[in-house]
This record gives C-alpha cells, structure tokens and sequence, in this order.
C-alpha cells in the first residue's frame, strides 16, 4: 500500500484515524525482533511514511533513527534482500536505513529537529558507502541541512561540499543519476531535490567558488528554460530555486562576470526568462529575485551604483538589515531621528524617497542613491539573504 501516490493515501487514511504515533511506534518496536526479512520490512515501511511531512515527526520521535542506524551499521546490511515492492525491485538494509534518514532530511521545517537528534552523525558514515546512489543521497541530505554554514572545522560540512560535482552532472541529466563510470542507475532524483540543497550550499561563498568551477552557471540556464511555468517538465517551486541560486552566484565576481556575457548572447534565453518571471503577476519571491538579478547584471557595466553626495545636503540616513533585527534597527532609527536625521528604512521611507511598494529593486536603488550614509546591520541572517546582499553590494559600488 505504501508505494508512489498510494503513500499518501494510505498517510492521510492513518491521520484520519490518529494512528500515525500507534503505526510508527509499532513499526519501531517490531523491526528488531521480527528477523531479517521482517526487519526490513519494516524499515520499508518507515521509508515510505517518512516522505510524509506530518508523520515524520513521529518517526523522529519513535527511536526510528537509532534503529536505522543501528541497521546500517549491521554487518549484514548491504546483502540484497527481497521486498514486497509493486515495481518487485529489491532494496537493501543498508540502503532502506539511508532512505529513512534522507527522506526525514527532504522536509526542511523538521531540521532543527533532525539536528538535535544528530542525525548528520547518523548520516556521515553513509558518504563513504560503495554504493555511489546511497553516498549520493546522503550528501544531498546533509547539504540540505548545513550547507549554508562556513564552519571549515565540521565534518558534516566539509563532507556536504563534496556533492557540488555530482549534484551539477545529475542536474545536467535531467535528474537520473550516472555512476562515476559513467553507467546509468536507472534512479532518478526529482529536480527540486537536487535544486533543495544547493540553494543552501550556495550561500557559501567557497561552495559559490566551487559551482562556477563546475560549470553549474549553463547547467541552470538550461534547466531554468525546462522549468518556467507552463512548461511540460516543470516542477512547483523549481524555477523560484534556481533564481535565488543565480542571484547569490551572481556575487561572485566570476558568476557575474557568466551573467553579463550571456545577456547578449544569441543563444541565451536567460535574460528572455528572468524578465518574464520579474513580470509575472502573482510570482511572489521568484519574480522578486528575477528582478534583483536582472537590476544586477545591467548594474554591472557602472564602476559604482551610488550618486556622490556631494554638497547636496538634502539626503537621509539609509538603514540596510535583515528583519530578524528589525526591533534594534526600529530603536536606532528612532534614536537618529531624536538627534536630527532624516531615515530610510523600508517599512517607513523618508521625505526624500517612500517606502518600499511595488518596485522593490528600484526602491531600495533609489534609496541607497539618495543617501548620505548606508548603514548596514551585519547578522547571519544578512549574510545569508541574497536581497539584503544585493543592497550592500550596490551600496558599496558593486
């Protein structure tokens, strides 16, 4: 029952009937003492009730992960053994244990969770698995989970960065995956599973150096043209990812330097593709980040995007952050303004430029050219927000 969309038949029918605790604990409580074939029937099972958001929290909390793990580190996890599968295709131990682990890291809500269960301490052991599928998935997994981070010193980290090379070749593909020999799998990864944890790696600006290097900047370009909307082979959410992908590429120095050559490429349709989602009504963030990454690369040709102040006094003080820091950013404009000061800040505006409405690029560039001063409110957070970059890179004359 638990196979493709009978999966989520059978899910909701358990959530109907609150089940879904009774079930996992079940399944959990029954994989040791059941035997071999018993047991990885069972781990079947919570494979498949993982790929559902809300009952994977059960599985979280039932011990599933101890048990997953504990099977793959069985001596006897890697013997094929025979699965009750529609498709009658065979699965490992070892290969269900990981699927249970990856499928758990594919919803991004229950990481913080994931984490404190040291769930990449379960996966690490898996990177290094001879079977290139299961040290594929794992790495995806794992860079889905920390792959913003520049901690150089985790090893969870440092063994994420290294599916940068297969994460671009299998996106080349279209999704199916190729073996290091070259020999196709027969296994085929979702496009937005691939897109999920790259859209996190890429905050990192070593792992940006190492997507150029790939070649990953035409790898986009291509996919983004099979995944605009009304496209046959497009997947929901899929073109917004590769947006934001391309604009945090784009502060690379090298990324944009790829960006402005193909605006005026003949056989380009990047530029054609980022002006249609930055004009499509209802959009949302997609359209948002295609106009930032358009304003980016027809910004480029200019030494600097500020206007000299000058003499010209009649200018405000400009606050850049992230709104996590919204409540200290709200007491220092308040304070700047008791000592005098005309503000911009994007919720407010200043009698020189409005707020923030409609053109959120062409707003924030005229703010930050009507400023005397930009002050930028540095967090993580800020970092890690490619718009909130955008402003201090255009601040700053990138």
């Amino acid at each position: 029952l638990a196979e493709g969309d009978n999966n989520d038949i059978l899910c909701g029918k358990l959530r109907e009937a609150k089940l879904q605790q009774r079930v996992v604990e079940t399944l959990v409580h029954t994989a040791p003492r059941v035997g071999p074939v018993g047991n990885a029937l069972c781990l079947q099972m919570l494979l498949n009730l993982a790929d559902c958001e809300d009952i994977a929290p059960e599985i979280i909390g039932a011990g599933a992960i101890e048990l997953a793990r504990d099977a793959y580190a069985h001596a006897d996890a890697r013997n094929p053994l025979p699965t009750f599968s529609a498709s009658g295709a065979t699965m490992t131990v070892g290969e269900m244990a990981n699927g249970v682990l990856t499928n758990l890291c594919q919803h991004e809500a229950l990481h913080a969770e994931l984490l404190r269960a040291d769930v990449p301490a379960a996966l690490l052991p898996m990177t290094t698995d001879p079977n290139e599928e299961i040290a594929f998935s794992t790495l995806l997994a794992l860079a889905f989970m920390l792959g913003g981070s520049d901690d150089k010193n985790n090893p969870h980290i440092v063994a994420a960065s290294a599916a940068v090379t297969r994460l671009c070749e299998t996106l080349r593909h279209g999704g199916i995956f190729f073996t290091s020999t070259g020999e196709e799998t027969g296994s085929v990864f979702s496009i937005v599973e691939l897109l999920n944890p790259a859209v996190k790696m890429v905050i990192n600006d070593d792992n940006k150096q190492q997507m150029h290097d790939v070649g990953m900047l035409p790898v986009l370009e291509t996919v983004l043209a099979q995944q605009m909307p009304g496209e046959e082979e497009a997947e929901e959410g899929a073109a917004h990812k590769i947006v934001s992908i391309l604009l945090h590429l784009s502060f690379l120095s090298a990324g944009l330097d790829w960006l402005v050559a193909r605006k005026n490429a003949p056989d380009s349709t990047l530029l054609t593709n980022l002006d249609t989602l930055a004009n499509t009504d209802g959009a949302g963030q997609a359209g948002r980040d295609a106009g930032s990454l358009c304003f980016r690369i027809s910004k480029h040709s200019y030494s600097s995007g500020v206007t000299s102040p000058g003499t010209d006094l009649a200018r405000h003080v400009m606050v850049s952050y992230c709104w996590a820091q919204k409540a200290i950013v709200l007491q220092f404009c308040k304070t700047l303004r008791e000592m005098g000061h005309e503000v911009w800040r994007d919720e407010e505006g200043s009698k020189y430029v409005g707020p923030i409405s409609g053109s959120t690029i062409g707003a924030m560039a005229d703010a930050v050219d009507k400023a005397s001063s930009v002050v930028v409110f540095v967090s993580r957070a800020y970092k890690e927000s490619a718009n909130c970059r955008l402003e201090a890179t255009y601040a700053h004359g990138g």
